[in-house]
């Protein structure tokens, strides 16, 4: 498949980027890439078998509120790994950095202060169970869940741009 990282796992952590800058992006430009093959001849040696399509990806997003944000996947990396639900993300902001790695910390670091920890907060309902939980909610009145299909096609619009980036070399408009 082309564009493996981006459509299996990409376009989730995309979505998350959009969330997490509470933005929509409004341009992109990165490439996709598989680094085990050159001009369509695989090398001897490619990490994997299973990726035959682009499975590293570098993209820089810039958000219609006006801030950035950067993604980076590698499906072929053998250092330290991220698992599935063990993703890393590091905001870095006007005022120091916030950083959530695969332990589920988040750990906070001021310009102005020390670092700290920010105590874990108790999740009654997650991954599918706060969906359905959500919309259940929805139905019965309630507001709508944060996984609306008006919402997905921002992050769709995304991963296509996304493609698109890669496959032209030029900044894309989303």
């Amino acid at each position: 498949m082309r564009h493996e990282l981006l459509i299996e796992g990409g376009i989730h952590h995309l979505d998350q980027l959009r969330n997490l800058c509470e933005a929509d992006c409004q341009t992109i430009a990165g490439w996709d890439w598989n680094s085990g093959h050159v001009r369509g001849e695989t090398t001897t040696w490619r990490s994997s078998e299973a990726f035959d399509g682009e499975a590293c990806a570098i993209l820089v997003l810039r958000m219609t509120n006006g801030s950035f944000a950067s993604y980076e996947g590698n499906n072929l990396e053998t250092g330290k790994t991220n698992s599935w639900y063990g993703e890393y993300y590091h905001l870095a902001c006007e005022d120091g950095t916030a950083v959530l790695d695969r332990d589920h910390v988040v750990r906070i670091e001021e310009r102005s202060a020390a670092g700290r920890e920010v105590p874990q907060v108790e999740v009654i309902w997650e991954g599918h169970q706060a969906v359905a939980v959500q919309v259940l909610g929805w139905l019965d009145g309630g507001p709508p869940p944060a996984t609306t299909l008006a919402d997905n096609l921002h992050s769709t619009a995304l991963l296509f741009a996304a493609i698109r980036t890669s496959e032209t070399g030029m900044t894309v408009d989303v």
